[in-house]
């Protein structure tokens, strides 16, 4: 089956939030998180996926290139705490 546009999370999103404004209940609401949740977990792998490969690459590239790999033998946990917070 292919995916309309109507079947995206983010329009599922907003369809069971008209819904729940059109009628509150507990079962309404239910299906508003359920459909709030869905989207937030893909919108985190969405970013994650773009981002984090961009990120951990380019920060590879600076790493190789300033030199700082010959100081990892020097101070790996000095390194270490420059990678984790760059990545």
């Amino acid at each position: 089956r292919q995916m309309c546009i109507r079947d995206s999370s983010y329009n599922k999103v907003v369809l069971t939030a008209k819904t729940y404004k059109a009628e509150p209940n507990d079962e309404n609401l239910k299906e508003f998180y359920i459909a709030s949740g869905v989207f937030g977990l893909e919108t985190g792998v969405i970013v994650w996926a773009v981002f984090y490969g961009a990120a951990y690459e380019s920060v590879g590239f600076v790493y190789r290139s300033i030199g700082f790999n010959k100081f990892a033998f020097k101070c790996p946990t000095c390194v270490r705490i420059v990678l984790s917070e760059a990545h």
